[in-house]
C-alpha cells in the first residue's frame, strides 16, 4: 500500500558527546577537550516539516535526527534523535 508519509531526515556528522533536551535552544557538543554549541537540532528540522506541512497538506510529514558519526554519543531521550545504524529499523517500524 501507498503510504502518505514524508520523513525529513536531518543528518548530522559531528563527533564527541552530543547534549541537549527537546526544547533547548541550543545544544552542546564536546570533542576533544572542547566545548562547540549549536542551534537545537529538533527545532531546526521542524522548521522544515512545518515549511512541508503547509506545501503538502494531506502528507504526514515526519522529524527525524541521524547522527551519523560513529564515535558520536548522542545524551537526548528523543524517539527522533537516533544514530544511523538504527535508521532502516526505525522507518520499518513506524506505522505509517
Amino acid at each position: 500500500p501507498k503510504s502518505n508519509t514524508i520523513f525529513v531526515i536531518e543528518t548530522k556528522n559531528w563527533g564527541g558527546v552530543i547534549t541537549g533536551k527537546n526544547y533547548d535552544n541550543n545544544w552542546k557538543q564536546e570533542l576533544d577537550g572542547e566545548e562547540h554549541w549549536f542551534y537545537n537540532t529538533i527545532k531546526q528540522n521542524n522548521a522544515h516539516c512545518n515549511a512541508l506541512s503547509r506545501k503538502y497538506p494531506n502528507y504526514n510529514i515526519k522529524s527525524l535526527i541521524v547522527f551519523v558519526n560513529r564515535n558520536s554519543i548522542v545524551n537526548n531521550k528523543s524517539p527522533e534523535v537516533i544514530k544511523l545504524n538504527r535508521l532502516i529499523d526505525y522507518i520499518k517500524n513506524k506505522n505509517i
